[in-house]
């Protein structure tokens, strides 16, 4: 979002610098939703032919098998097409890109440190705040990269597991639920609230969960993961899901679990703390219609602000 906001100001006649200390494009093109289609994709691909490739006329379906290295060469290829894209259209547009962490020093200054550029200072007439979010965490389910991981390192594993418990169905779990099914896991979803996708419409959870027993996903509404339960073994994580009121157990394994609750907003050390004006409701800025925040000619916008 922030640097489709670069790219307007720009066309406006506004002279622009955007503040990156990762890789152009943030969280959906780099570790989100074009890299996790570009998977499901494949994985799509894989399940139409497996499944429905004798009634196409696909003689010999049943012998497809996956590449997973292959996949993970789509996907990053893709990733990096519209990077370098998103680099163009600063050059085309005219936007600055300051490379390094970025610290405010009041509501339009920033301190730029640890790029290639060495430590800098820039101030503007407004100033829009993006930084974006990353996967949250649960108590006691702490994420090691290995057995316990998010989204984002989901994305860096070199293989599918062959058993998977994700914890969260909303829309990030539902869709790892979905790949990794297709790619051939054993996968247990768990929600803790009554139904997949709760902030869907009942009759989409209904249908869903319907696809997703036909397709072999077990799904375990209104449960959680009890994290005293959990033990390390030679082939994975042994551990309890347990009902939400304590009525029913299920002891399983799995290779990992996958905890998919939510993303957070990246507001922390950041320096808002020391804006006269700035209000942040856990963690988020609060904004008005206008994506103001209570500092003058200050502005968020994206994943760190409600909604």
């Amino acid at each position: 979002m922030s640097y489709v906001g670069a790219i307007r100001a720009a066309q406006l006649g506004m002279k622009v610098g955007l503040v990156e200390r990762d890789r152009l494009g943030g969280t959906c093109l780099n570790r989100g939703c074009i890299p996790t289609k570009a998977m499901l994709e494949t994985a799509d691909l894989l399940h139409r032919v497996t499944d429905q490739g004798a009634e196409f006329g696909l003689a010999g379906s049943d012998g497809v098998t996956l590449d997973y290295p292959a996949l993970a060469r789509r996907r990053d290829a893709v990733v990096e097409k519209h990077v370098k894209g998103v680099e163009f259209l600063m050059k085309k547009n005219g936007v600055s890109v300051l490379r390094g962490n970025g610290t405010l020093t009041g509501p339009t200054s920033v301190h730029i440190s640890g790029g290639e550029a060495g430590d800098l200072d820039a101030a503007a007439t407004d100033l829009i705040l993006a930084t974006g979010s990353a996967p949250r965490s649960l108590p006691g389910l702490d994420v090691d990269g290995k057995r316990i991981i998010t989204s984002d390192e989901a994305l860096t594993r070199e293989d599918v597991p062959a058993r998977v418990a994700i914890v969260g169905a909303g829309a990030i779990g539902v869709e790892w639920a979905s790949l990794y099914g297709d790619l051939g896991a054993q996968v247990h979803l768990v929600e803790f609230l009554d139904r997949i996708v709760p902030l869907e419409d009942p009759d989409v959870s209904k249908e869903l969960t319907r696809i997703f027993k036909k397709r072999g996903v077990k799904t375990y509404p209104s449960s959680t993961i009890n994290p005293s339960s959990i033990e390390r073994t030679k082939g994975g994580l042994h551990f309890a899901v347990e009902a939400r009121d304590g009525g029913s157990r299920v002891e399983m394994e799995t290779d990992i679990i996958l905890v998919a609750v939510g993303r957070r907003p990246l507001t922390d050390g950041i320096g808002l703390e020391g804006i006269a004006g700035v209000e942040l409701d856990r963690g988020f800025v609060k904004v008005d219609e206008y994506m103001q925040t209570g500092a003058p000619h200050m502005y968020a916008i994206g994943d760190i602000v409600p909604g």
